[in-house]
C-alpha cells in the first residue's frame, strides 16, 4: 500500500538514475534553506551531454539510456565527497547544487567531471561522449530565491561552454577549456 509520502517520494525521483528529478531537487534546496542557517554560499553546476540528441538518434533509446545512467553513475562517483544534492534535470541534463564552496572549489569539481566523463571514453560515433558544464557564480545571498537565479545563471554559462565548442566549463562569460587531447563526438 502506497502511503501518501511515499508516493511523494516516488514522485521526486527519476526512474532510470534514481537521482532527484526537478521537481524533488527545488524541494530538497526548499528544504536545506530552510533547516540550515549555517550555509555560506551555493554555487549550481549544470552539466549536459555534448550532442546527445545525435547519440539518441545513432544508437536508439536503449544504448541512450545506458549512457545516460553511466554518466549519471560517474557524476555521482565524483560528486560523492561534495554533495548528495544531484539532479537528472530533464532529458541529458543533470544538476549539482554545491553548500559552502568558493569559485576555484567550483570549478575544480566541474573539471573533475568532465575529465572522469571523459575518461570513461563510452563510444560516439568516431568520438566519445563528452559533457559541457556551466557554473553558476556562488551565491552569497542563500534563500527560496536563489534557486532560481543559480539555475538561470548555470544555464547561461552552460550556453558560453557550448558556444565554445563543447567538452569545456563556461563560468563567469568565459569558457574554461582544456586541452582537447580526446576529440568530442562529431557529426
Amino acid at each position: 500500500e502506497l502511503t501518501e509520502e511515499r508516493c511523494i517520494q516516488l514522485s521526486h525521483k527519476d526512474s532510470l538514475t534514481g537521482l532527484l528529478n526537478k521537481a524533488g531537487l527545488s524541494d530538497k534546496f526548499n528544504d536545506i534553506v530552510s533547516q540550515h542557517t549555517d550555509i555560506k554560499s551555493m554555487a549550481v553546476l549544470l552539466i549536459d551531454i555534448d550532442n546527445f540528441r545525435l547519440y539518441n538518434h545513432m544508437n536508439g533509446y536503449d544504448r541512450s539510456d545506458e549512457c545516460l545512467y553511466r554518466v549519471c553513475n560517474c557524476i555521482k562517483i565524483v560528486s560523492k565527497p561534495y554533495t548528495e544534492l544531484i539532479s537528472r534535470f530533464g532529458g541529458d541534463e543533470f544538476v549539482l547544487i554545491l553548500e559552502n564552496i568558493d569559485e576555484v572549489g567550483s570549478v575544480k569539481i566541474a573539471e573533475q567531471l568532465r575529465q572522469s566523463i571523459e575518461t570513461m571514453a563510452q563510444p560516439f560515433g568516431k568520438g566519445i561522449v563528452t559533457v559541457s558544464i556551466g557554473i553558476s557564480g556562488v551565491s552569497e545571498k542563500v534563500d527560496r530565491n536563489a534557486y532560481s537565479d543559480l539555475l538561470k545563471e548555470a544555464d547561461e554559462q552552460l550556453a558560453v561552454a557550448k558556444y565554445s565548442g563543447k567538452n569545456c566549463i563556461g563560468f563567469k562569460g568565459r569558457p574554461f577549456i582544456h586541452d582537447k587531447r580526446h576529440p568530442a563526438a562529431g557529426y
